[in-house]
């Protein structure tokens, strides 16, 4: 009977050492999961705050090209006029020049 016992009390020990074992894996795996989960929240808050940063650098290069587009548009237009005085300057010195022959 005192064999019986011992055996008993070993078998419990064994099988309470494995569950400690196990509740020991379990709660290593949980933890895991816990920091992966973290940084998978911390990641995509970072491509979130990359994306809305992006965003804004997006619309004011927008808004850079549409100015820069009015711009362009004035000086070429300052450009034709330039030409356009120049040209009537050159016509009536030519004119000038023909009468004056």
């Amino acid at each position: 009977m005192v064999k019986s016992n011992m055996a008993n009390k070993d078998t419990l020990n064994h099988t309470e050492e494995s569950e400690n074992v196990i509740k020991s894996i379990r709660r290593r795996n949980n933890e895991a999961s816990k920091r992966f989960r973290d940084r998978k929240r911390a990641q995509i808050k970072a491509n979130q705050m990359a994306i809305k940063d992006l965003y804004q650098t997006i619309n004011q290069l927008n808004d850079k090209i549409r100015q820069l587009t009015i711009e362009n548009k004035y000086w070429k237009l300052q450009i034709k006029k330039l030409d356009q005085q120049k040209l009537e300057s050159l016509l009536k010195k030519i004119k000038a020049d023909a009468s004056n022959s």
